[in-house]
């Protein structure tokens, strides 16, 4: 490429250097979309084309400069100097061109992140930046734990038991937990059917230890849901749950006494709650399987009282003040006792939040 000497200034030898790029490369977004758009391109080629354009502006300046040097010297012959001094002075090492990486750094900084990190660690120019190479050690490190997340110890600890909950459940419980509940819905179509008389008011006036004897189909019926909702309950909740808490709560849902139609949307509730536990441990073991952790998985604990008020919440909400009050004195266990007192407090909350 010739160079063009009019417009130069032979008395300010100095002008004639431009030591900088006339453009700055921008990387335009919309460009980038269209390109990938019509040729289908790898996302690594907008990376390829800042470092291509980087080297080209590189490969101008080191060209400006030895332009410039030539000029200068060429300055010196003109006005009877020794041109050797300036061209040493010139490429000496304290007033060389800076490296390849140098340069690629001072160009990064004129990119948007997440560009510039991208082409400091693609273009070896990151050592240039301690925050960036921080960054990137920080994503390595990263990358290398379970799910791409940090775990604590004791994370790991939970980690490995629920690899273990996880493998029971793939291997045995899930089959045992819907065999349940299919069970279960079967019960509560025969009590819909009217196939079975378990409950009724006419219940009330037989005694605890002659219903064996009088009805035992009822208490036969009530057994097997305990053990239905026991087993289901156990395989989901794992041991926490125990067989006693099944038959409290069996007993707090299903009430001899009261009408079968009553019964059947208690069950219902119930077996509605159940399926709802169960698809939740699905979705802690999808997670698990997928990242390898359960760290940032939010979960919703369960526990018996949680079970027993989504069976009995829903039909205390149709009960005014004074019923609430009547159904608590008159109810047949502690736990359904308990159960109206939560709802009580939880109306009282709300009305407080409200004011």
């Amino acid at each position: 490429m010739a160079i063009d000497f009019k417009n130069y200034d032979f008395t300010n030898p100095m002008g004639l250097l431009n030591l900088q790029p006339k453009q700055q490369f921008q990387v335009d977004p919309m460009q980038v979309q269209q390109a990938r758009t019509n040729f289908q391109l790898d996302p690594r080629y907008v990376q390829q084309a800042q470092i291509k354009k980087a080297q080209e502006e590189a490969n101008e300046l080191a060209r400006r400069q030895r332009a410039g040097s030539m000029m200068l010297a060429l300055s010196d012959v003109l006005k009877g100097r020794d041109p050797s001094p300036g061209i040493v002075a010139r490429t000496s090492p304290q007033t060389s061109s800076l490296t390849a990486a140098q340069r690629n750094y001072q160009y990064a900084q004129t990119l948007p992140e997440p560009q510039r990190t991208q082409f400091l660690a693609v273009t070896g120019a990151i050592r240039y930046d301690p925050k960036a190479m921080q960054e990137l050690e920080e994503a390595k490190r990263k990358g290398k734990a379970p799910g791409g997340v940090d775990i604590s110890k004791g994370q790991e600890n939970l980690d490995k038991k629920f690899g273990d909950i996880s493998s029971a459940w793939k291997f045995g419980e899930r089959q045992q937990a819907n065999a349940n509940i299919v069970n279960l819905d079967n019960k509560i179509e025969r009590l819909i059917s009217g196939e079975e008389n378990v409950s009724g008011p006419g219940f009330a006036f037989i005694p605890e230890k002659l219903k064996p004897v009088l009805a035992p189909t009822a208490v036969g019926f009530l057994d097997e849901i305990s053990d239905v909702t026991y087993q289901s309950l156990r395989a989901t909740l794992g041991a926490q749950f125990t067989e006693n808490e099944g038959k409290k709560l069996v007993a707090a849902t299903f009430n001899q006494n009261l009408p079968e139609e009553q019964n059947i949307i208690r069950l219902q509730r119930l077996s509605a709650k159940i399926k709802a536990i169960r698809d939740a441990k699905e979705r802690a073991i999808e997670y698990f399987d997928e990242y390898g952790t359960l760290q940032g998985y939010k979960e919703e604990p369960q526990s018996f009282d949680d079970i027993l008020d989504s069976v009995l919440f829903e039909e205390f909400k149709t009960l005014s003040a004074e019923e609430i009050m009547e159904k608590y004195k008159q109810a047949p266990t502690a736990e359904e006792r308990q159960s109206l007192l939560r709802f009580a407090k939880m109306l009282k909350d709300q009305e407080e939040n409200q004011k």
